[in-house]
Order: structure tokens, then C-alpha cells, then sequence
């Protein structure tokens, strides 16, 4: 985990570590080490699983309802972009092959994302209380 000041950045490669992390098991159950997402970065092709699944999954927990979730993938099929928007994702970005591009694209989305954009309120409140219902 990378302290980004008020922001963290982490890294879940896998699935189980990922819905762990959500529902607050094992190691991630401290939420002051371990806070809950208010955006996640989406990859369709993952290891072991499509990102499409892992995005059903975040959306059918009630307490990730309003947790903004950008797909970031290479696929530019338009099958993969509806479905993806089907299944609730907040925005569906291609990755552009130029690294330069690519880190404008990170700044645009930071910037909006996290800096313009108004989050729900008391969303890491809420849905830590949802989640210890679960």
C-alpha cells in the first residue's frame, strides 16, 4: 500500500485478495490500515477470472452500490464496453500503448475522479457499517 497523503493506492492482482480487502477479512479488517475504496481501476483480463465477473460481484453488494468503478482495459470491443456499462461501471477507458498517453490519461482521471468529483456523503463511513453487517 502507497500513502498518497490522504488517498491509497492498492494493488489486488487476484480476486480473493480483492473481495477480502471489500469485505474486510483476515489482514484487512483493520479499516484504518485498510480503508474501503472510493474508486477502482478494473482490468477485463485478469488471472483466473474476466473483470466483467469481478464487477458483477462489486455490484452485488449492496455497500459497493455508489463505490465508483472505472474499467481500464486494452479490449476495444464494443461488447466488452456495453456489457461493462451494463453491468454498472461508472466509465470505460482504453489504455493507449504510448507510456506518455497513458500517464496524461492517469492525471485526467485523478484529477476528476478524485479532486472534482463529489463522493458520496460519509461513503467510507456507510459503507464500512454495511460491509460489517455482511
Amino acid at each position: 500500500m502507497e500513502d498518497k497523503g490522504s488517498k491509497f493506492w492498492i494493488e489486488l492482482k487476484k480476486v480473493e485478495p480483492a473481495k477480502d480487502y471489500f469485505q474486510g477479512n483476515g489482514k484487512f479488517a483493520n479499516r484504518a490500515a485498510f480503508p474501503l475504496p472510493y474508486l477502482v481501476l478494473l482490468d477485463l483480463k485478469l488471472p483466473y477470472v474476466m473483470g466483467l465477473d469481478v464487477l458483477t460481484w462489486i455490484r452485488d453488494q449492496p455497500q459497493f452500490k455508489s463505490t465508483m468503478v472505472i474499467v481500464l482495459t486494452s479490449s476495444r470491443y464494443a461488447e466488452d464496453i456495453g456489457k461493462a456499462y451494463q453491468l454498472g461501471a461508472n466509465a470505460y477507458l482504453v489504455k493507449p500503448a504510448d507510456l506518455n498517453a497513458l500517464e496524461g490519461m492517469m492525471r485526467t482521471l485523478k484529477d476528476f475522479w478524485l479532486t472534482q468529483n463529489t463522493p458520496p456523503p460519509d461513503y467510507g463511513k456507510w459503507a464500512a457499517r454495511e460491509t460489517a453487517k455482511s
